[in-house]
């Protein structure tokens, strides 16, 4: 960084200095535009308390045109308020001095985006009341189409033969979903005008035309290409739907259903960039509910919106850096990826390594033993290949885990172990926590140095671990497609029964209340998968152990046992915490009905989304405590769409794993800045 770009604390103090000069965006003197707000607002509510009707439609068109007249209106303002901010900033001495174009152009977004997120906000308020009423007309458009034609997957208009069911009033619950919907991509919007309208008036400022004109240009060809490639995907759509119409009405295994819904999902999801995320809060509203499969199709939604909106807005602030470069504005300096990568090659990480090495190879027994016991836990752990480990076999499913998880155990021990003697020199040897010091390494580059150094002594231990968490895997799977419904909940195999029930070709249900199914053999593909899961896990818990065992040996300094000791607590607590949230939250006979309920030809209550929500987190949340044998659940047959939720299952443990690691890399950063390091 310059000196002058030193003397500003904050990039978008002049931007916004400048934004208060100017007149006020919705100012009271402009009273058409409010009025058109006032009355857009009076309209978004009107479906709140009015019944389907012959006039409806009409009623519907006209809501919609106020609407988006006043959501037209908001994204005129952004746009040409953007012009002039950025019309501003390149006659001001910024431009040729002192800040580089990224600078600029990010600290001239930001000062528009704190200006008119709000007004975006209420623009989604307008659309959660305009979703509303598109719901109540799509079900009753359904409703009308289904009672007088066969239930195929193309339904042709014809005289009703029954009375259409009523329209049942969308629950608070739903509501607040479709709220959460409208509200985020209003506020996905409000990032997105100013980017199009600082893209706009650079290049304006180039092509020597009105800026006004070229921001509106510019956000014109993005919400044209949304919604041309929407048309694109709708239409194509369409023919994969009359492809299936003579499949059966539940077969959602056909390749063209899936493709159909998924290309449907994707096109709903582009349009938003044009209709604020109006179409996909409606659907929400019709099939809040409903199947595992509609519910899955909305998530698909919501991630490609949010996904074109991001996209869009990086791709825009890209382009209007690359323009102001051109212009005459500094280039930004870019660090080459070698040098943020550093410390993986720092002399603290190969000094580490090196006495790590010296450190292990000293005494061989250690590793005789660990390979021996190895060898012992992999013949129980896929003793399952073997011997089919049915319902009448559970203590040898026992006997299997117990293996798995002693050779776990001892893996974790030895990590910890490992890492907390990445400072055994520092603590024994007098003023060697000086010299270091004086090398001028910083904080940053010592405790990654010594974590990655470590990490590299251990990994290995970890993919073993997982090897035999996939043998145990593998006997569950097959154990779970013979076991009855009334696991407890203290079982192993909990977190995987949960997601089992694989009614179907190779499932039947009994009178009894007990669920069996015949044997399937498990593909290669299926296990091939599952052992990428529970490598991840393990790799990404042997990162999360070395941090562990860094910040206790900066906490304790000279005694290793309790150094181990405190890494052992630290290691505990998450696991501590899941299991009390597992125990809190678990309702299995609820979660079990359900289920049931996911299967039949009528939507389920709401109250069994939020239990499989619920169940989902839960076997996201258990990862911590098994190091993903549960997430590792894809080796079983199932549905194309129940991968996706256990995908985002494996998503949210991830995540908890990444955090973790992070919290103490950065608690260990702070203790060595506490005792002398330099900051980073």
């Amino acid at each position: 960084m310059n000196a002058l770009a030193r003397l500003i604390p904050h990039p978008s103090m002049e931007a916004a200095y400048f934004l208060h000069r100017q007149p006020r965006l919705l100012h009271w003197r402009y009273l058409p535009f409010h009025a058109l707000l006032l009355l857009a607002a009076l309209w978004a509510l009107i479906p709140f308390g009015l019944k389907i009707t012959e006039g409806y439609t009409r009623l519907l068109g006209a809501i919609t045109v106020v609407v988006y007249a006043a959501r037209l209106g908001i994204i005129l303002r952004t746009l040409v308020l953007s012009a002039r901010v950025m019309a501003h900033e390149t006659t001001s001495e910024s431009w040729r001095t002192g800040l580089n174009a990224r600078q600029i152009v990010r600290r001239a977004w930001w000062s528009v985006l704190r200006r008119v997120w709000g007004w975006h906000m209420l623009v989604g308020l307008l659309n959660l009341g305009l979703a509303l009423g598109l719901a109540q007309h799509i079900f009753d458009t359904a409703q009308r189409w289904l009672c007088g034609s066969p239930f195929t997957f193309v339904c042709y208009p014809m005289p009703l033969t029954t009375p259409p069911a009523p329209i049942p009033d969308p629950s608070l619950s739903a509501i607040m979903v479709a709220l959460v919907i409208v509200l985020g991509f209003g506020l996905l919007e409000a990032a997105l005008v100013p980017a199009l309208g600082i893209l706009g008036a650079l290049i304006a400022e180039c092509r020597r035309v009105s800026p006004v004109f070229m921001v509106i240009i510019v956000y014109g060809l993005v919400a044209f290409w949304a919604i041309s490639v929407a048309i694109y995907i709708s239409h194509y759509t369409a023919w994969r739907l009359i492809e299936a119409q003579y499949a059966y009405v539940y077969s959602y295994n056909s390749n063209a259903w899936m493709y159909a819904s998924m290309l449907g999902s994707g096109a709903a999801g582009v349009v938003t960039l044009a209709d604020g995320g109006t179409l996909i809060a409606a659907n929400t509203l019709r099939l809040y509910g409903a199947t595992d499969f509609n519910h899955v199709r909305t998530l698909v939604r919501v991630a490609i919106g949010i996904g074109c909106y991001i996209g869009v807005i990086l791709i825009s602030l890209r382009l209007a850096q690359s323009i102001a470069v051109r212009s005459g504005a500094a280039r930004p300096v870019r660090r080459p990826l070698r040098e943020r990568f550093a410390w993986m090659v720092s002399p603290v990480a190969r000094a580490q390594a090196q006495t790590l090495r010296e450190l292990l190879h000293q005494n061989r027994w250690p590793r005789v033993i660990l390979w021996g016991l190895f060898t012992l836990a992999l013949i129980m752990a896929w003793m399952g290949r073997w011997v089919y480990p049915d319902c009448t076999r559970g203590p040898l499913l026992r006997v299997m885990a117990g293996a798995v998880y002693g050779f776990y155990a001892i893996v974790v021990l030895r990590t910890l172990v490992i890492a907390t003697r990445c400072f055994r020199r520092e603590h024994e040897e007098p003023d060697a926590w000086d010299v270091l010091l004086l090398t001028g390494v910083n904080s940053r580059q010592l405790i990654l140095g010594k974590w990655w150094a470590a990490l590299r002594e251990v990994w290995g231990y970890h993919v073993m671990a997982a090897f035999l968490k996939l043998g145990l895997a593998y006997g569950v799977a097959q154990y779970l497609f013979d076991a009855p419904t009334e696991v407890p909940p203290t079982a192993l195999e909990r977190a995987f029964y949960y997601l089992k029930y694989n009614f179907g070709p190779y499932g039947c249900s009994t009178s009894y209340g007990y669920i069996y199914h015949n044997y399937v053999p498990i593909s290669l593909w299926a296990v091939v998968r599952a052992g990428v899961v529970l490598g991840a896990f393990g790799l990404i818990e042997a990162a999360l152990l070395c941090a562990i065992g860094l910040i206790s040996a900066l906490i304790i300094k000279k005694n290793s046992a309790f150094q181990l000791g405190l890494a052992v607590f630290l290691r505990f607590v998450p696991i501590t915490l899941c299991v009390v949230f597992l125990q809190l939250s678990l309702h299995q006979r609820e979660i079990l009905e359900g289920r049931m309920g996911w299967f039949s030809p009528t939507p389920v209550n709401e109250t069994h989304t939020w239990l499989r929500a619920l169940d989902t987190v839960q076997t996201a949340a258990s990862t911590v405590a098994d190091g993903g044998l549960a997430v590792a659940n894809l080796m079983r047959w199932g549905r194309s769409y129940y991968y996706v939720r256990q995908l985002l299952a494996l998503g949210i443990g991830l995540v908890l794993y990444v955090v973790l690691t992070y919290m103490f890399l950065r608690g260990a950063q702070w203790i060595a800045r506490r005792r002398g390091a330099l900051p980073p």
